[in-house]
């Protein structure tokens, strides 16, 4: 899913936010699960990836608080979500989000790959949050 658009800017944050919330959507994979029914929906898929977190990771949600022990969930690179964890791929990532121009400076690469794991675990939370008939489900 490498969509080529405008910078992010404040005028194009609601594109941003859905490009990389159907990223992660279409990184979560079960198959390595024996499931009863394989989750079909995009919200079931974010349903399947909250039940995996919590039930791996849900003593450090107690100790850390959620954001802090997802990040380190997604660190540990959970079997159910294939996301990019290579820092040349994350960039790559980037620039097809549109977050890093083609020809970055070192400096816009390390604020990029500074705050990757942190954008993603919130995009998840955010998914975690939404309820089956949102605007959000209803669109991808």
């Amino acid at each position: 899913m490498r969509r080529q658009i405008k910078p992010v800017t404040a005028e194009n944050r609601s594109t941003f936010d859905s490009i990389v919330k159907s990223y992660i959507i279409d990184c979560i994979d079960s198959s390595d699960r024996d499931l009863e029914k394989e989750p079909e929906t995009p919200f079931e898929k974010i349903r399947f990836l909250e039940k995996c977190f919590v039930s791996e990771y849900g003593h450090e949600i107690a100790r850390a608080g959620k954001l802090k022990a997802l990040i380190s969930w997604l660190q540990g690179l959970p079997s159910c979500l294939h996301i990019e964890f290579s820092n040349y791929q994350i960039l790559q990532l980037a620039k097809s989000w549109g977050s890093l121009p083609e020809k970055a400076t070192e400096n816009e690469e390390d604020r990029i790959l500074d705050n990757y794991w942190n954008l993603i675990a919130n995009k998840i939370l955010q998914l975690f949050d939404l309820k089956e008939n949102s605007v959000f489900f209803t669109r991808i």
